[in-house]
Protein backbone atom coordinates (compact mmCIF):
# COMPACT_ATOMS: atom_id res chain seq x y z
CA UNK A 1 0.00 0.00 0.00
CA UNK A 2 0.97 3.93 -0.72
CA UNK A 3 2.28 5.33 2.14
CA UNK A 4 2.21 9.50 2.38
CA UNK A 5 5.44 9.65 3.91
CA UNK A 6 6.78 7.80 1.24
CA UNK A 7 5.37 10.11 -1.27
CA UNK A 8 6.02 13.35 0.79
CA UNK A 9 9.57 12.08 0.84
CA UNK A 10 9.49 12.02 -3.18
CA UNK A 11 7.72 14.86 -3.93
CA UNK A 12 9.44 17.54 -0.93
CA UNK A 13 12.70 16.74 -3.09
CA UNK A 14 11.06 18.46 -5.94
CA UNK A 15 9.04 21.47 -4.03
CA UNK A 16 11.35 22.35 -1.85
CA UNK A 17 14.38 22.98 -4.13
CA UNK A 18 11.72 25.17 -6.03
CA UNK A 19 10.16 27.07 -2.64
CA UNK A 20 7.04 25.28 -3.40
CA UNK A 21 5.07 24.08 0.02
CA UNK A 22 2.76 21.26 0.26
CA UNK A 23 -0.94 22.44 1.51
CA UNK A 24 -2.71 18.71 2.19
CA UNK A 25 -1.31 15.25 1.01
CA UNK A 26 -3.40 12.47 2.05
CA UNK A 27 -3.72 8.78 0.92
CA UNK A 28 -7.83 7.82 1.53
CA UNK A 29 -8.76 4.46 2.57
CA UNK A 30 -9.74 4.19 -1.51
CA UNK A 31 -6.23 4.69 -2.85
CA UNK A 32 -7.11 8.31 -3.78
CA UNK A 33 -3.95 10.53 -3.60
CA UNK A 34 -4.17 14.15 -3.19
CA UNK A 35 -1.81 16.84 -3.16
CA UNK A 36 -2.28 20.55 -2.52
CA UNK A 37 0.97 22.75 -3.21
CA UNK A 38 1.34 26.75 -3.22
CA UNK A 39 4.69 28.93 -3.64
CA UNK A 40 4.31 32.67 -2.89
CA UNK A 41 3.61 33.61 -6.63
CA UNK A 42 1.09 30.70 -7.49
CA UNK A 43 1.31 27.56 -9.09
CA UNK A 44 0.55 26.73 -12.82
CA UNK A 45 -0.72 24.03 -14.19
CA UNK A 46 2.62 22.75 -15.46
CA UNK A 47 3.81 22.27 -12.06
CA UNK A 48 1.24 20.23 -11.18
CA UNK A 49 1.69 18.10 -14.42
CA UNK A 50 5.77 17.46 -13.40
CA UNK A 51 4.26 16.74 -10.01
CA UNK A 52 2.30 14.24 -10.97
CA UNK A 53 4.54 12.67 -13.62
CA UNK A 54 6.95 12.69 -10.79
CA UNK A 55 4.36 10.71 -8.41
CA UNK A 56 3.84 8.22 -11.44
CA UNK A 57 7.10 7.52 -12.04
CA UNK A 58 8.00 6.53 -8.30
CA UNK A 59 4.83 4.39 -7.71
CA UNK A 60 4.26 2.09 -10.20
CA UNK A 61 0.43 2.14 -10.77
CA UNK A 62 0.18 -1.72 -11.72
CA UNK A 63 1.46 -2.62 -8.68
CA UNK A 64 -0.80 -0.19 -6.21
CA UNK A 65 -4.05 0.93 -8.58
CA UNK A 66 -4.30 4.66 -7.48
CA UNK A 67 -6.17 7.66 -8.34
CA UNK A 68 -4.00 10.97 -8.70
CA UNK A 69 -4.83 14.31 -7.82
CA UNK A 70 -2.07 17.09 -7.57
CA UNK A 71 -3.58 20.89 -7.90
CA UNK A 72 -2.39 24.22 -6.07
CA UNK A 73 -4.20 25.84 -3.10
Amino acid sequence: MINVADIEKVVRQRTDADGVFIVELTVSADKVIRLVVDHKNGINIDYCTELTRLIEDNFDRNIDDYELEVSSA
